[in-house]
């Protein structure tokens, strides 16, 4: 998987910005991303990297834009090796409600199923609240690949509000 462009249909020559290329070498993708004003943090297992943004009060909430992967891990009553794309989407479901963000009032906005590169996806849009009572939107892509267990997630999480300014970048 690579992400070698800058926002939708802009090339990065056409950019006045600096990029820089992250390469992950567990899940085997790359993404270039401008150096200001995202920061990129990657996640401590190797999975995966966040980027946010630097100018604080520019966005109702600060922003965060994604990019990991994960491997299916089966049940132990369950011998496959993999699960299914809509297993691992009722997974990040799941996560998002007993995860860091502890997500209330969840609702599903959209689930499409599309293909990307010849791959089954799903791309959706999900709202919640967090403990603060703020609302989130996470806008997200599953991406399984072909040949093993690996799933690739490219996720916005926003304020409503702001997510029109947020996904001609994402």
């Amino acid at each position: 998987l690579a992400c070698s462009s800058g926002p939708r249909g802009i090339s990065r020559s056409a950019e006045s910005q600096t990029w820089t290329t992250y390469r992950n070498t567990k899940y085997n993708f790359s993404l270039d991303y401008p150096d200001s004003p995202w920061s990129l943090y990657q996640s401590p297992d190797g999975s995966g990297i966040v980027l946010t943004h630097r100018e604080a009060g520019k966005f109702h909430l600060p922003p965060e834009m994604g990019i990991g992967g994960l491997t299916g891990q089966p049940s132990n009553i369950d011998e496959r090796p993999c699960r299914t794309l809509d297993e691992d989407f009722d997974s990040g479901l799941e996560a998002l409600k007993t995860g860091n963000e502890h997500a209330q009032d969840l609702t599903v906005l959209s689930r499409q199923q599309l293909t990307i590169e010849g791959l089954p996806a799903i791309e959706s849009s999900i709202r919640f609240k967090n403990p603060s009572g703020e609302v989130w939107l996470d806008q997200g892509v599953l991406i399984p690949t072909s040949n093993d267990c690996n799933t690739y997630y490219l996720g916005l999480f926003c304020s409503p509000t702001d997510l029109p300014v947020l996904m001609p970048i994402f």
